[in-house]
């Protein structure tokens, strides 16, 4: 079975490149670190090689509803490919 990860495919984040968060007030540094460790599928993939992931939830009132979260890019390095260990 191949090694490459795919679009759909389920992945662990294992960390977080400085260039993403460096720029960030520290709050948003600290929401984006704390996603290490979640399991999601993989999005998407660019013409330059970088993972697309998302990380969001909708919160549902009487009224409305809306969505918060991130989406976000990583190399193939902050991530572990689920399901497939040898």
């Amino acid at each position: 079975m191949s090694e490459e990860m795919r679009v759909g495919d389920k992945v662990m984040l294992i960390g977080i490149p400085d260039w993403l968060i460096h720029d960030l007030p520290p709050d948003e540094q600290s929401e984006m670190l704390a996603y290490i460790g979640s399991v999601l599928i993989v999005e998407s993939i660019d013409e330059y090689g970088y993972f697309w992931l998302g990380f969001g939830c909708v919160t549902e009132d009487e009224q409305s509803s809306y969505c918060t979260g991130h989406s976000f890019c990583v190399q193939k390095e902050y991530l572990r490919r689920m399901g497939y260990e040898k």
